[in-house]
């Protein structure tokens, strides 16, 4: 929300140096004046806001991020990572829920259902959580499968269709489970192409503080959700393009940094605190000097739960899978 509009709708509030601020609340704004609440709950929302508001999730038009000209200020330095952005956005997919009416015809389900990416010519990458908690995938003789019905259908990428230039997306379909890990919460699907863009590099280390992209097909949130006090309008704001449209399932990008460990270590991922919603499940966590895959994006925390607002993502190198196709070109 620009700032005369922060004016009208927060009475005698005044805040200053923001450009798209969107606020909701009094304790987002006593929260971006540096005032933080000590209940968990209104804390967990502020810091949501603030995450929002400095790492905000830009649209993709041909591999790049679509920033608007009020926000150039701030992150203009993506431009200087163009194409490794451009690169990696190749391999980053939607995948799509469809179920088989006959054999010729197939009902789309769900546009958006989390995102996948490309690891090598012919196979994906994405969290097991997002197939196991949908009930989309069954075991039979021992061996995960997709229920008789369901087709999973990918798209690399799918970027906004009023893009002034965009890059095509090319349909794949998911022929086969692989492999299943839920303690890792991944899931390798085949392909039927033996032409996906795969990604190249996998990070040997990450340290804290190195700056990050996730790239990835967020879903619009609803008003409410989880507790986030936002309406539909403001929800509009947060995920509206430069030409005023707010598309849902479409390629996005968000800056970010890895952020230290909790109190409880944890062996198998990183903390980012890169924005992220439903169906970023799955994104490639980016690190930008090098353009190197550090992170499959896999979920968040609320502030009310683990003391602080932050999202995680697992190592790749915890994958065997990845690193058996990945290390000779790391």
């Amino acid at each position: 929300v620009l700032l005369d509009q922060v004016k009208q709708l927060i009475a005698d509030k005044e805040v200053t140096k923001l450009n798209d601020a969107l606020v909701t609340t009094d304790e987002n704004l006593a929260a971006l004046n540096g005032h933080l609440s000590d209940d968990p709950f209104t804390l967990s929302k502020q810091l949501e806001f603030i995450r929002w508001y400095r790492n905000p999730m830009f649209i993709m038009c041909d591999g790049i991020p679509w920033i608007p000209s009020k926000q150039l200020k701030n992150f203009n330095y993506l431009f200087e990572y163009r194409d490794k952005i451009r690169k990696v956005s190749k391999s980053v997919g939607m995948i799509q829920l469809h179920h088989k009416i006959d054999s010729d015809e197939l009902e789309l389900i769900k546009e958006g259902l989390a995102t996948a990416l490309a690891i090598d010519s012919n196979h994906m990458i994405t969290n097991a959580h997002i197939l196991q908690e949908s009930d989309l995938v069954i075991k039979r003789d021992g061996k995960w499968v997709l229920p008789g019905k369901i087709v999973l259908k990918v798209i690399f990428p799918n970027e906004y269709e009023f893009c002034r230039v965009r890059e095509a997306g090319k349909e794949i379909v998911v022929t086969e489970i692989v492999e299943l890990n839920s303690d890792l919460d991944y899931v390798i699907l085949k392909a039927n192409s033996n032409d996906l863009v795969p990604i190249s590099m996998i990070a040997d280390k990450v340290s804290e503080g190195d700056e990050v992209v996730i790239i990835g097909y967020p879903s619009t949130p609803y008003p409410g959700q989880d507790g986030l006090p936002l309406t539909f309008e403001q929800i509009t704001r947060i995920y509206s393009t430069p030409d005023g449209n707010a598309p849902v399932s479409v390629l996005r990008l968000s800056p970010g940094r890895i952020i230290p460990e909790g109190r409880k270590k944890e062996p198998n991922i990183y903390r980012h605190d890169a924005s992220t919603w439903g169906a970023s499940s799955g994104s490639i966590v980016m690190r930008l000097k090098d353009g190197a895959f550090v992170g499959l994006h896999q979920g968040g925390m609320h502030a009310k739960k683990d003391g602080g607002e932050f999202n995680f993502a697992i190592i790749p190198r915890k994958i065997p899978f990845l690193t058996q196709k990945l290390t000779n070109k790391s």
